[in-house]
């Protein structure tokens, strides 16, 4: 019988939460991250040459008793090369092992629902037609935003939940912030783009100054990562903290929940530990700018 893509993406998902659980024990700050997988990696590279064969990672696979068919591992290989030379390189391990795939699907998911709503609060009539249209889409904004936004970051939970039990360590977490952070400046695009239509309708600017503003819009969140970026470990010392509303030393379902979830209190508050925009908040990008 064969694997499905269902089954072989759960496949790669198990092997790198287990693979990765055991690497990034206790790494909690970048450094000790970088140097937990520069480790990951020699122990895959059995011959020192700077690569892993294909042969090299099968034999880990089977020391971490994965029981996998030949099929199966070379499925997985396959999602590791990602350049498909026939060889995993020390950045496509880190790529596969710290990633939070599901990521992609939340970021896609908050686009569309915001493009949605950017078409339903266009000016409709005026005075108090204009606040009922207003009120209307604000009301569908947070339905939509509890049913499709919510379930995809319990997929990202899950995903960061490398040894599966259930709540995120410190070392989970930082990885968690990591990828989200990542994924944020990308996310910028799609905010400017959705904030265009809002923008010169409300007479801020004309398309042409709007565009002349686009490039310090992007310079912005550029500043923002490499702000991040330099105070990464204190920034996710403080995220873990926000976040972690019992104070128990780690976070369950609801907590990260109510952190990815725009409109709620610890979504914002996540967003002011670690110093980076909200894309609820990006309207405060053009008070910058103005």
């Amino acid at each position: 019988m064969g694997v499905g893509a269902s089954g072989h993406d759960d496949a790669s998902t198990a092997a790198a939460k287990k693979i990765a659980s055991s690497a990034l024990q206790g790494a909690v700050t970048k450094a000790q991250s970088e140097q937990a997988m520069i480790m990951a990696f020699k122990s895959f590279d059995a011959d020192g040459n700077g690569t892993i064969s294909k042969k090299e990672f099968a034999a880990v696979l089977q020391k971490l008793n994965m029981k996998m068919t030949s099929r199966q591992i070379d499925m997985l290989f396959g999602t590791v090369d990602t350049d498909e030379d026939g060889y995993i390189q020390f950045e496509e391990l880190c790529c596969w092992l710290c990633g939070t795939p599901c990521f992609n699907r939340y970021f896609e998911e908050l686009g569309a629902i915001l493009r949605e709503y950017a078409e339903k609060i266009k000016p409709v009539g005026k005075g108090d037609a204009r606040i009922q249209n207003a009120e209307s889409a604000n009301q569908w904004l947070a339905k939509e935003l509890e049913r499709r936004v919510r379930p995809t970051v319990k997929e990202v939970f899950h995903q960061a939940d490398r040894d599966s039990n259930g709540i995120l360590t410190e070392e989970e977490g930082v990885l968690l912030f990591s990828n989200y952070a990542r994924m944020l400046a990308k996310h910028a695009d799609t905010i400017i783009e959705i904030s265009k239509r809002t923008w010169l309708e409300k007479g801020h600017w004309d398309k042409k100054s709007f565009k002349k503003l686009v490039p310090d819009l992007h310079r912005i969140v550029s500043t923002q990562i490499s702000e991040y970026e330099t105070h990464i470990d204190s920034r996710h010392r403080e995220a873990f903290n926000v976040i972690d509303k019992n104070k128990d030393g780690h976070l369950i379902l609801e907590e990260v929940v109510q952190c990815l979830t725009p409109g709620t209190y610890r979504y914002r508050e996540f967003h002011k530990a670690l110093q980076l925009y909200s894309p609820e908040g990006f309207k405060a990008f053009r008070q910058q700018v103005s």
